[in-house]
Protein backbone atom coordinates (compact mmCIF):
# COMPACT_ATOMS: atom_id res chain seq x y z
CA UNK A 1 0.00 0.00 0.00
CA UNK A 2 1.38 3.69 -1.05
CA UNK A 3 2.02 6.10 1.69
CA UNK A 4 -0.72 8.49 1.95
CA UNK A 5 1.10 11.90 1.52
CA UNK A 6 -1.74 13.88 4.64
CA UNK A 7 -0.47 12.89 8.21
CA UNK A 8 -2.49 12.15 11.10
CA UNK A 9 -1.91 15.01 13.86
CA UNK A 10 -3.43 15.05 17.48
CA UNK A 11 -6.49 17.55 16.17
CA UNK A 12 -7.31 14.90 13.27
CA UNK A 13 -7.02 12.53 15.29
CA UNK A 14 -9.41 13.71 17.92
CA UNK A 15 -11.58 15.17 15.26
CA UNK A 16 -12.08 11.72 14.04
CA UNK A 17 -12.70 10.28 17.10
CA UNK A 18 -15.15 13.04 17.55
CA UNK A 19 -17.91 12.85 14.58
CA UNK A 20 -17.10 11.59 11.24
CA UNK A 21 -19.18 14.75 9.74
CA UNK A 22 -16.94 16.83 11.44
CA UNK A 23 -13.94 14.98 10.03
CA UNK A 24 -15.53 14.70 6.30
CA UNK A 25 -16.15 18.93 6.43
CA UNK A 26 -12.78 19.51 8.01
CA UNK A 27 -10.76 17.10 5.76
CA UNK A 28 -12.61 16.34 2.88
CA UNK A 29 -14.24 19.49 2.31
CA UNK A 30 -11.93 21.81 3.19
CA UNK A 31 -13.86 24.02 5.15
CA UNK A 32 -12.67 26.62 7.32
CA UNK A 33 -13.51 25.68 11.09
CA UNK A 34 -14.96 28.37 13.48
CA UNK A 35 -12.73 30.11 16.03
CA UNK A 36 -14.89 29.76 19.18
CA UNK A 37 -14.14 31.93 22.22
CA UNK A 38 -13.10 28.73 23.82
CA UNK A 39 -10.60 28.06 21.31
CA UNK A 40 -8.81 31.51 21.41
CA UNK A 41 -8.47 31.15 25.01
CA UNK A 42 -7.10 28.05 25.21
CA UNK A 43 -4.66 28.87 22.69
CA UNK A 44 -3.81 32.22 24.42
CA UNK A 45 -3.46 29.94 27.58
CA UNK A 46 -0.82 27.21 25.79
CA UNK A 47 0.93 29.71 24.29
CA UNK A 48 1.91 31.51 28.13
CA UNK A 49 2.46 27.96 29.10
CA UNK A 50 5.29 27.22 26.13
CA UNK A 51 7.37 30.51 26.05
CA UNK A 52 7.20 31.18 30.18
CA UNK A 53 10.57 30.77 30.70
CA UNK A 54 11.51 32.68 27.77
CA UNK A 55 9.56 35.82 28.29
CA UNK A 56 10.21 35.77 32.66
CA UNK A 57 13.21 38.19 33.49
CA UNK A 58 16.21 36.77 34.64
CA UNK A 59 16.50 38.56 37.21
CA UNK A 60 13.92 36.51 38.60
CA UNK A 61 16.11 33.26 38.98
CA UNK A 62 19.82 34.45 38.80
CA UNK A 63 19.69 34.50 42.40
CA UNK A 64 19.06 31.21 42.49
CA UNK A 65 21.75 28.75 41.91
CA UNK A 66 19.98 25.74 40.95
CA UNK A 67 16.68 27.08 38.97
CA UNK A 68 19.46 29.33 37.06
CA UNK A 69 21.35 26.00 35.44
CA UNK A 70 17.90 24.43 35.45
CA UNK A 71 16.83 27.22 33.00
CA UNK A 72 19.71 26.98 31.28
CA UNK A 73 19.66 23.29 30.45
CA UNK A 74 16.07 24.08 29.30
CA UNK A 75 17.45 26.51 27.13
CA UNK A 76 19.96 24.46 25.31
CA UNK A 77 17.73 21.20 25.10
CA UNK A 78 14.83 22.99 23.25
CA UNK A 79 17.42 24.89 20.81
CA UNK A 80 18.54 21.28 19.65
CA UNK A 81 15.17 21.00 18.65
CA UNK A 82 14.05 24.29 17.19
CA UNK A 83 17.61 25.49 16.20
CA UNK A 84 20.28 27.66 16.96
CA UNK A 85 18.34 30.83 15.31
CA UNK A 86 15.98 30.24 17.97
CA UNK A 87 18.08 31.15 21.37
CA UNK A 88 19.49 34.21 19.45
CA UNK A 89 16.10 35.91 19.18
CA UNK A 90 15.05 34.46 22.48
CA UNK A 91 18.27 36.72 24.05
CA UNK A 92 17.10 39.77 22.11
CA UNK A 93 13.63 39.29 23.18
CA UNK A 94 12.07 41.82 26.06
CA UNK A 95 11.28 40.20 29.08
CA UNK A 96 7.95 40.79 29.91
CA UNK A 97 7.94 40.07 33.52
CA UNK A 98 9.20 39.15 36.87
CA UNK A 99 6.69 38.05 39.21
CA UNK A 100 2.62 36.80 39.59
CA UNK A 101 0.78 40.21 39.19
CA UNK A 102 3.28 41.38 35.90
CA UNK A 103 2.40 37.95 34.25
CA UNK A 104 -1.66 38.45 34.80
CA UNK A 105 -0.89 41.75 33.34
CA UNK A 106 0.91 40.72 30.01
CA UNK A 107 -1.95 37.76 29.88
CA UNK A 108 -4.25 40.31 29.85
CA UNK A 109 -2.81 42.21 27.23
CA UNK A 110 -2.67 39.76 25.27
CA UNK A 111 -6.10 38.63 25.57
CA UNK A 112 -7.33 42.42 24.81
CA UNK A 113 -4.83 42.03 21.65
CA UNK A 114 -6.74 38.93 20.29
CA UNK A 115 -10.19 40.25 21.11
CA UNK A 116 -9.22 43.42 19.01
CA UNK A 117 -7.77 41.69 16.56
CA UNK A 118 -10.72 39.78 16.12
CA UNK A 119 -12.61 42.92 16.12
CA UNK A 120 -10.94 44.53 13.47
CA UNK A 121 -10.17 41.89 10.93
CA UNK A 122 -11.81 41.12 7.83
CA UNK A 123 -11.19 37.65 6.99
CA UNK A 124 -14.31 35.56 8.50
CA UNK A 125 -11.72 32.43 9.84
CA UNK A 126 -10.00 34.91 11.95
CA UNK A 127 -13.01 36.47 13.62
CA UNK A 128 -14.09 34.71 16.81
CA UNK A 129 -17.23 33.63 17.75
CA UNK A 130 -18.31 34.83 20.75
CA UNK A 131 -21.23 33.42 23.02
CA UNK A 132 -22.55 36.43 23.81
CA UNK A 133 -21.73 40.77 23.83
CA UNK A 134 -19.50 40.76 27.21
CA UNK A 135 -17.69 37.48 26.52
CA UNK A 136 -14.42 39.06 26.22
CA UNK A 137 -14.70 40.78 29.25
CA UNK A 138 -15.26 37.81 31.21
CA UNK A 139 -12.96 35.93 29.72
CA UNK A 140 -10.05 39.15 30.06
CA UNK A 141 -11.09 38.56 33.98
CA UNK A 142 -10.95 34.83 34.07
CA UNK A 143 -6.88 34.85 32.69
CA UNK A 144 -5.74 37.35 35.10
CA UNK A 145 -7.64 35.06 38.08
CA UNK A 146 -6.11 32.22 36.52
CA UNK A 147 -2.16 33.56 35.18
CA UNK A 148 -1.56 34.45 39.10
CA UNK A 149 -1.90 31.34 41.24
CA UNK A 150 -0.23 29.53 37.32
CA UNK A 151 2.63 31.72 37.63
CA UNK A 152 3.09 30.19 41.21
CA UNK A 153 2.69 26.60 39.82
CA UNK A 154 5.09 26.83 36.97
CA UNK A 155 7.68 28.44 39.21
CA UNK A 156 7.19 26.19 41.79
CA UNK A 157 7.83 23.03 39.71
CA UNK A 158 10.66 24.75 37.31
CA UNK A 159 11.47 23.89 33.68
CA UNK A 160 10.26 20.68 31.86
CA UNK A 161 12.68 18.54 29.82
CA UNK A 162 11.09 20.04 26.75
CA UNK A 163 8.09 22.58 25.65
CA UNK A 164 6.20 21.45 22.37
CA UNK A 165 8.63 18.52 21.51
CA UNK A 166 8.04 17.81 17.78
CA UNK A 167 7.89 14.62 17.22
CA UNK A 168 7.38 12.62 13.14
CA UNK A 169 7.26 9.04 12.72
CA UNK A 170 5.47 6.57 10.06
CA UNK A 171 3.99 2.90 10.44
CA UNK A 172 2.59 1.06 7.98
CA UNK A 173 1.37 3.40 5.75
CA UNK A 174 0.30 6.51 8.01
CA UNK A 175 2.24 9.37 8.97
CA UNK A 176 2.02 10.90 12.50
CA UNK A 177 3.06 14.11 13.60
CA UNK A 178 2.60 16.37 16.44
CA UNK A 179 4.06 18.39 19.34
CA UNK A 180 3.87 17.55 22.79
CA UNK A 181 2.68 20.05 25.43
CA UNK A 182 5.72 19.33 27.92
CA UNK A 183 7.67 16.39 28.59
CA UNK A 184 8.92 16.13 32.42
CA UNK A 185 11.34 13.52 34.69
CA UNK A 186 9.60 12.87 37.88
CA UNK A 187 11.13 9.74 40.30
CA UNK A 188 13.39 8.35 37.53
CA UNK A 189 10.62 8.22 34.89
CA UNK A 190 9.21 10.43 32.09
CA UNK A 191 6.22 11.89 31.95
CA UNK A 192 3.98 13.19 29.56
CA UNK A 193 1.92 16.28 30.30
CA UNK A 194 -1.00 17.69 27.78
CA UNK A 195 -2.43 20.80 29.18
CA UNK A 196 -6.12 21.59 29.31
CA UNK A 197 -8.47 24.76 29.69
CA UNK A 198 -11.69 25.00 29.97
CA UNK A 199 -13.87 22.99 32.46
CA UNK A 200 -11.75 21.66 35.20
CA UNK A 201 -13.69 18.35 35.19
CA UNK A 202 -12.84 15.53 33.16
CA UNK A 203 -15.08 12.23 32.96
CA UNK A 204 -13.15 8.59 33.51
CA UNK A 205 -13.35 8.39 30.06
CA UNK A 206 -11.85 11.25 28.38
CA UNK A 207 -8.59 10.61 31.37
CA UNK A 208 -8.25 6.75 30.54
CA UNK A 209 -9.01 6.89 26.96
CA UNK A 210 -8.55 10.30 25.23
CA UNK A 211 -6.05 9.07 22.13
CA UNK A 212 -4.24 12.46 22.06
CA UNK A 213 -2.06 10.76 25.15
CA UNK A 214 -1.64 7.80 23.37
CA UNK A 215 -0.54 9.55 20.20
CA UNK A 216 1.94 11.64 22.31
CA UNK A 217 3.47 8.25 23.83
CA UNK A 218 3.56 6.50 20.72
CA UNK A 219 5.45 9.85 19.64
CA UNK A 220 7.99 9.72 22.40
CA UNK A 221 8.70 6.28 22.21
CA UNK A 222 9.41 6.80 17.90
CA UNK A 223 12.28 9.93 19.43
CA UNK A 224 13.66 7.52 21.84
CA UNK A 225 14.30 4.79 19.04
CA UNK A 226 15.41 7.33 16.68
CA UNK A 227 18.17 8.92 19.20
CA UNK A 228 19.80 7.55 21.73
CA UNK A 229 20.91 10.65 23.37
CA UNK A 230 17.71 12.05 23.66
CA UNK A 231 16.80 8.32 25.12
CA UNK A 232 19.15 9.22 27.53
CA UNK A 233 17.59 12.04 29.21
CA UNK A 234 14.15 10.28 29.41
CA UNK A 235 16.76 7.04 31.04
CA UNK A 236 15.09 4.59 28.24
CA UNK A 237 18.43 4.58 26.14
CA UNK A 238 18.45 0.44 27.71
CA UNK A 239 14.77 -0.03 26.01
CA UNK A 240 14.66 1.96 23.27
CA UNK A 241 15.51 -0.87 20.82
CA UNK A 242 11.98 -2.37 21.95
CA UNK A 243 10.14 -0.07 20.76
CA UNK A 244 8.05 0.71 17.92
CA UNK A 245 6.35 -3.10 17.98
CA UNK A 246 9.09 -5.08 19.58
CA UNK A 247 7.04 -5.55 21.68
CA UNK A 248 6.26 -1.87 22.57
CA UNK A 249 4.31 1.34 20.47
CA UNK A 250 3.38 2.20 23.82
CA UNK A 251 5.57 2.00 26.83
CA UNK A 252 4.14 1.80 30.22
CA UNK A 253 6.85 3.01 32.22
CA UNK A 254 6.09 6.36 30.56
CA UNK A 255 3.45 8.16 32.88
CA UNK A 256 0.81 10.18 31.70
CA UNK A 257 -1.40 13.12 32.89
CA UNK A 258 -3.62 15.90 32.23
CA UNK A 259 -2.73 19.45 34.15
CA UNK A 260 -5.97 21.31 34.38
CA UNK A 261 -5.42 25.14 34.33
CA UNK A 262 -8.29 26.33 35.25
CA UNK A 263 -8.90 24.28 38.78
CA UNK A 264 -5.49 26.64 39.66
CA UNK A 265 -8.16 29.56 40.30
CA UNK A 266 -11.20 27.12 41.88
CA UNK A 267 -7.95 25.43 44.48
CA UNK A 268 -7.24 29.13 45.56
CA UNK A 269 -10.65 30.25 46.26
CA UNK A 270 -11.58 27.27 48.39
CA UNK A 271 -8.29 27.94 50.32
CA UNK A 272 -9.40 31.60 50.74
CA UNK A 273 -12.78 30.29 51.95
CA UNK A 274 -11.15 28.08 54.70
CA UNK A 275 -9.15 31.13 55.98
CA UNK A 276 -12.15 33.10 56.64
CA UNK A 277 -14.05 30.12 58.49
CA UNK A 278 -17.90 29.39 58.06
CA UNK A 279 -20.30 32.54 57.91
CA UNK A 280 -21.54 33.62 61.37
CA UNK A 281 -25.39 34.23 61.93
CA UNK A 282 -24.68 37.60 63.15
CA UNK A 283 -23.28 39.12 60.26
CA UNK A 284 -26.07 39.42 57.62
CA UNK A 285 -29.59 41.09 57.58
CA UNK A 286 -31.75 38.23 57.58
CA UNK A 287 -31.73 34.22 57.71
CA UNK A 288 -31.90 33.88 53.90
CA UNK A 289 -28.46 35.54 52.92
CA UNK A 290 -26.81 33.63 55.66
CA UNK A 291 -28.33 30.31 54.22
CA UNK A 292 -27.24 31.82 50.87
CA UNK A 293 -23.77 31.80 52.37
CA UNK A 294 -23.48 28.83 54.15
CA UNK A 295 -24.74 27.01 51.08
CA UNK A 296 -22.19 28.75 48.66
CA UNK A 297 -19.39 28.29 51.03
CA UNK A 298 -20.09 24.27 51.03
CA UNK A 299 -21.00 24.50 46.86
CA UNK A 300 -17.04 25.43 46.69
CA UNK A 301 -15.36 23.37 49.54
CA UNK A 302 -16.84 20.59 47.80
CA UNK A 303 -16.23 20.93 44.23
CA UNK A 304 -12.54 21.13 44.53
CA UNK A 305 -10.96 19.96 41.29
CA UNK A 306 -7.24 18.30 40.90
CA UNK A 307 -4.99 20.30 39.38
CA UNK A 308 -3.28 17.12 37.53
CA UNK A 309 -5.08 13.92 36.51
CA UNK A 310 -2.57 11.11 36.49
CA UNK A 311 -3.58 8.22 33.71
CA UNK A 312 -1.74 5.28 31.75
CA UNK A 313 -1.57 4.30 28.08
CA UNK A 314 -0.93 0.89 26.74
CA UNK A 315 -0.46 -0.95 23.55
CA UNK A 316 -3.99 -1.75 23.31
CA UNK A 317 -4.89 2.04 23.62
CA UNK A 318 -2.70 2.39 20.79
CA UNK A 319 -4.19 -0.46 18.45
CA UNK A 320 -7.69 0.96 19.16
CA UNK A 321 -6.98 4.23 17.95
CA UNK A 322 -5.13 2.34 14.61
CA UNK A 323 -8.11 0.74 14.42
CA UNK A 324 -10.56 3.83 14.72
CA UNK A 325 -8.33 5.56 12.66
CA UNK A 326 -8.85 3.07 9.47
CA UNK A 327 -12.53 2.99 9.99
CA UNK A 328 -13.37 6.36 9.58
CA UNK A 329 -11.10 6.28 6.36
CA UNK A 330 -13.24 3.67 5.11
CA UNK A 331 -16.82 5.06 6.21
CA UNK A 332 -15.80 8.40 5.16
CA UNK A 333 -14.63 6.94 1.64
CA UNK A 334 -17.79 5.02 1.12
CA UNK A 335 -20.16 8.03 1.92
CA UNK A 336 -20.95 6.50 5.39
CA UNK A 337 -21.43 10.00 6.99
CA UNK A 338 -24.39 11.39 9.56
CA UNK A 339 -24.77 14.48 11.66
CA UNK A 340 -24.46 13.01 14.91
CA UNK A 341 -25.90 16.24 16.19
CA UNK A 342 -25.92 16.35 20.38
CA UNK A 343 -25.03 18.52 23.17
CA UNK A 344 -21.28 18.01 22.28
CA UNK A 345 -21.80 20.32 19.08
CA UNK A 346 -22.10 23.22 21.23
CA UNK A 347 -18.07 23.44 21.27
CA UNK A 348 -17.50 21.70 17.52
CA UNK A 349 -15.93 24.24 15.50
CA UNK A 350 -17.63 23.07 12.70
CA UNK A 351 -21.36 23.59 13.52
CA UNK A 352 -22.18 26.35 11.62
CA UNK A 353 -21.10 24.51 8.52
CA UNK A 354 -22.88 21.64 9.67
CA UNK A 355 -25.65 23.00 10.49
CA UNK A 356 -25.87 23.97 6.75
CA UNK A 357 -26.13 20.23 6.01
CA UNK A 358 -29.38 19.64 7.05
CA UNK A 359 -30.89 21.41 4.12
CA UNK A 360 -29.70 19.21 1.89
CA UNK A 361 -30.91 16.14 3.27
CA UNK A 362 -34.23 15.78 1.30
CA UNK A 363 -32.98 18.42 -1.62
CA UNK A 364 -33.60 17.65 -4.28
CA UNK A 365 -36.81 16.07 -3.57
CA UNK A 366 -37.57 12.82 -4.77
CA UNK A 367 -41.07 11.27 -6.10
CA UNK A 368 -41.76 8.11 -6.77
CA UNK A 369 -44.16 7.50 -10.15
CA UNK A 370 -47.42 7.99 -8.28
CA UNK A 371 -45.86 11.33 -7.48
CA UNK A 372 -45.44 10.17 -3.56
CA UNK A 373 -42.03 11.75 -1.60
CA UNK A 374 -39.13 9.48 -1.04
CA UNK A 375 -37.48 10.20 1.71
CA UNK A 376 -33.94 8.91 0.58
CA UNK A 377 -31.43 9.97 2.99
CA UNK A 378 -28.82 8.01 1.57
CA UNK A 379 -28.23 10.64 -1.41
CA UNK A 380 -27.52 13.07 0.88
CA UNK A 381 -24.65 15.01 -0.70
CA UNK A 382 -22.32 14.37 2.11
CA UNK A 383 -23.46 10.36 1.64
CA UNK A 384 -21.84 10.17 -1.60
CA UNK A 385 -18.70 7.94 -2.01
CA UNK A 386 -15.69 10.00 -1.93
CA UNK A 387 -11.78 9.98 -2.60
CA UNK A 388 -9.90 11.32 0.36
CA UNK A 389 -7.54 14.05 -1.53
CA UNK A 390 -4.46 13.89 0.55
CA UNK A 391 -2.96 17.61 0.83
CA UNK A 392 -0.08 18.41 -0.10
CA UNK A 393 3.39 17.34 1.76
CA UNK A 394 5.22 20.45 3.22
CA UNK A 395 8.03 21.76 2.37
CA UNK A 396 10.94 22.04 4.24
CA UNK A 397 11.28 25.26 5.15
CA UNK A 398 14.89 27.11 5.48
CA UNK A 399 16.46 26.87 8.66
CA UNK A 400 14.06 24.22 9.92
CA UNK A 401 15.19 21.28 11.56
CA UNK A 402 13.89 17.86 9.40
CA UNK A 403 11.41 15.74 10.77
CA UNK A 404 13.12 13.72 13.35
CA UNK A 405 12.18 10.09 11.87
CA UNK A 406 10.47 8.51 9.00
CA UNK A 407 10.14 4.68 9.19
CA UNK A 408 10.79 3.56 5.71
CA UNK A 409 8.99 0.18 6.24
CA UNK A 410 6.66 -1.36 9.09
CA UNK A 411 5.65 -5.70 9.44
CA UNK A 412 2.42 -5.94 12.21
CA UNK A 413 3.47 -9.73 12.61
CA UNK A 414 5.84 -10.02 15.39
CA UNK A 415 7.48 -12.95 13.19
CA UNK A 416 8.82 -10.15 10.41
CA UNK A 417 9.38 -7.67 13.05
CA UNK A 418 12.68 -7.70 13.28
CA UNK A 419 15.47 -4.80 14.30
CA UNK A 420 15.97 -4.25 10.77
CA UNK A 421 12.82 -4.20 9.45
CA UNK A 422 12.10 -1.49 12.54
CA UNK A 423 15.30 1.16 11.34
CA UNK A 424 14.14 4.79 11.05
CA UNK A 425 15.25 6.33 7.88
CA UNK A 426 16.22 9.70 9.48
CA UNK A 427 15.86 12.67 7.05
Amino acid sequence: MSKKSYYWSATRIDIANYCRMRYHIRYVEKEKPARLSAYAKGTLLHGLLEHFWLRLNPSTYEKNPSLNQEIKEYFKRQESFKGKDWLKKIIKRKKKYSNAEEFSEFAKGKWTSTAMGSDRTKNPAKKIAWKFDDERYVIGSSISKICIPLFENVMNEGPPLFSELPFDFSLDDMRFKGFIDEVRRRDGKGVIRDYKSGSPYLGNMKVNHDPQLTFYNAGLCALCFADINFAKKLGLEGVREQFLGNPYFIYPEINEEFFMIEALPRIREAENEKNKGPPKKHDFANEEDFFEAVKRRDKILNNVPSVILPTKRRDEHFFEVIKMIKGVEEAVSRGDIYPERGRKCDICDMKYACEKKLDYVTRPVIHDRKGNTVLDFALAPYSNPVNIKPAQKPKKKKGKRAPAANQKSFAWGRGQNTPAGRLLKVK
